[in-house]
C-alpha cells in the first residue's frame, strides 16, 4: 500500500512485486531478506525490479496483504495456458515431494514435554526471585515509605519544598473567583452523581441476591462440575506449528508434503500442500482439485488417465477416482520390492 497524498516514497509497481515473488519462489528463494539482498547482487533479480531493490519489510507486507489474490493467479495462468492450447488433459501425473520448513526438528515437543518445560521455567523463576527478594514479595514500598509515619513525613517534606519553591517565584495572576467556584461546583456534582449511581447499582444487585428466606445473606449458587480438558495427543513444532516431522528416503525432515498434478505438456494443473506423512491420502483430493482447476480455467474435459507411483496405492482412493470415470495407473509396489506386500493379494492389487 502507499499514501495518495504525495507523502512518503514512491510506490513499487504491483506487477514488478508479483514478478519478483514468483521468480524468487521458483528458484527456491523464500526469505524476504534474502530476496532484498539478491535484488542488489543478482543480475536476474535486478532486471526484474529495475534496480529498485525493495526492502524486505515491503516484500513481506506485499505477500501477506495480497496472499489471497496471489493464490488466485494460479487459476488465471492456467486459463491463459488453456486458451493458448498448451494443456492436454488426456493423461496427467501426480507426485509429491517433502519440503523443509523454516523450523528445527529439535523444536518439536509433545504435550507432556511442553508442560514439563513450563513447570521447569516457573521453578527456575521462583528460585531466582527467592534468592533476590528472600521472604519479601518483591513489590514492597522502598525504605522510608513503608509505614504511615514515614509516608506522612515524606509528604510534609515534599510540601515544605513546594512551599519554598512557590515563595521564591512570582505569584501567578489569579483567575476570576466566580469561574473557579462554578468549575468546582460542576466537578463536585459530577462526582456526587457518579457515587449515587454506583450506590444505586450496588443496592439493586444486593436486592437481586437476597436469599429465599428473606435474610440479607446472598443466595447460594449451584456449582457445575468442570471436567478437565482432554490431553492433546501427538507432537507440535514450537517454531512452525503447522509443519510435521515427515520421513524421506534420506531421513526425517520437519516440513510439508507438496503435491502437484501435471499434464503431459508439463503444465501444473493443481498444486496443494499437505502434512500427511504418506502420499496415498492425497490421491483423491488432488484429482478432485485438478478437475476443479481445469473447470475454472474453461476446460470441460476431465483427465482420462492418472499416473502415480506406489506411494499412492490405496484401494478406497483408487475406487473413488475410478468412480469419477478416470482410469488410474498406479504401481502397487516399489521397484525394490520382490515379494507382494503383506495382506495384499487379489482384487486391485
Amino acid at each position: 500500500s502507499y499514501r495518495e497524498d504525495g507523502h512518503g516514497a514512491a510506490a513499487h509497481d504491483p506487477q514488478m512485486m508479483l514478478t519478483l515473488l514468483a521468480y524468487a519462489y521458483s528458484v527456491g528463494e523464500r526469505s524476504s531478506r534474502q530476496i532484498e539482498r539478491r535484488c542488489r547482487e543478482d543480475v536476474a533479480f535486478r532486471v526484474i525490479c529495475a534496480n529498485q531493490a525493495p526492502d524486505h519489510a515491503t516484500i513481506a507486507r506485499f505477500r501477506a496483504r495480497h496472499e489471497a489474490a496471489i493464490a488466485e493467479l494460479f487459476g488465471g495462468v492456467l486459463a491463459l495456458c488453456a486458451r493458448a492450447g498448451l494443456i492436454e488433459v488426456g493423461v496427467v501425473a501426480l507426485d509429491g515431494t517433502k519440503l523443509a520448513a523454516a523450523a528445527s526438528e529439535r523444536a518439536t515437543r509433545t504435550y507432556e514435554q511442553i508442560a514439563a518445560e513450563i513447570l521447569k521455567e516457573a521453578a527456575a523463576i521462583d528460585a531466582a526471585e527467592d534468592e533476590l527478594y528472600g521472604d519479601a514479595r518483591g513489590d514492597e514500598l522502598p525504605e522510608g515509605l513503608r509505614t504511615s509515619g514515614d509516608r506522612k513525613k515524606r509528604l510534609r517534606e515534599a510540601k515544605q519544598a513546594l512551599d519554598a519553591e512557590r515563595a521564591a517565584k512570582a505569584k501567578p495572576i489569579p483567575r476570576q473567583r466566580a469561574k473557579r467556584l462554578a468549575e468546582c461546583k460542576r466537578r463536585l456534582e459530577q462526582d456526587l452523581a457518579l457515587e449515587r449511581h454506583v450506590i444505586a447499582e450496588h443496592d439493586a444487585w444486593r436486592r437481586r441476591g437476597i436469599a429465599s428466606d428473606g435474610s440479607r445473606r446472598m443466595a447460594g449458587h449451584n456449582l457445575k462440575d468442570h471436567p478437565l480438558p482432554e490431553q492433546p495427543a501427538g507432537k507440535i513444532n514450537l517454531t512452525d506449528p503447522d509443519s510435521k516431522n515427515l520421513k524421506t528416503p534420506r531421513g526425517w525432515v520437519q516440513g510439508y508434503n507438496a503435491q502437484a498434478v501435471v499434464s503431459a505438456d508439463q503444465i501444473v494443473v493443481a498444486a496443494e500442500i499437505s502434512t500427511e506423512a504418506v502420499d496415498s491420502p492425497n490421491l483423491e483430493p488432488m484429482v478432485a482439485a485438478a478437475c476443479a482447476e481445469l473447470g475454472a480455467a474453461g476446460i470441460d474435459d476431465q483427465p482420462g488417465v492418472v499416473l502415480a507411483d506406489a506411494g499412492y496405492w490405496k484401494n478406497d482412493a483408487i475406487e473413488a477416482v475410478v468412480g469419477r470415470g478416470i482410469q488410474t495407473l498406479i504401481a502397487p509396489d516399489a521397484d525394490k520390492r520382490t515379494q507382494p506386500r503383506p495382506g495384499r493379494r487379489g482384487g486391485l492389487y
